[in-house]
């Protein structure tokens, strides 16, 4: 399967196209456990209902600060749906996962330009 790359997210076009690591399909199960004190294991298992995108900046895929403050700023509208759009010019609307948040680590001190994660899920 060929890499896939976001290249606009809403209405911010990227200077760099950020690589999708993440692609989780409806029907997917999360399982956690814990052992209690006596020993047993207990067990919570459910179906992943909502399909996620993790973005990241990858190989040279730097997020500028001007993007970054535009990202956050949509991160912040709790309600809002937006469409990305990859590099083979299809779409799909999604939101921000604000339960995996988003990160945003600069190059270097005082970079201009950083490192993104950015997670979101599919709207349904």
């Amino acid at each position: 399967m060929a890499e896939l790359r976001i290249k606009k997210i809403g209405e911010v076009t990227l200077k760099y196209p950020l690589l999708v690591v993440e692609l989780n399909e409806p029907n997917d199960v999360l399982t956690e456990f814990m052992m209690s004190v006596n020993g047993v294991h207990i067990v919570w298992n459910t179906q992943i209902l909502t399909p996620y995108r993790t973005l990241i900046s990858g190989e040279n895929g730097w997020i500028g600060r001007a993007e970054r403050d535009t990202l956050i700023a949509m991160y912040k509208e709790l309600e809002a749906t937006l469409l990305i759009e990859y590099t083979d010019g299809s779409t799909e609307k999604v939101r921000f996962a604000h339960e995996k948040k988003i990160k945003f680590t600069p190059l270097y001190e005082g970079a201009e330009e950083y490192v993104a994660t950015i997670n979101m899920a599919i709207a349904l």
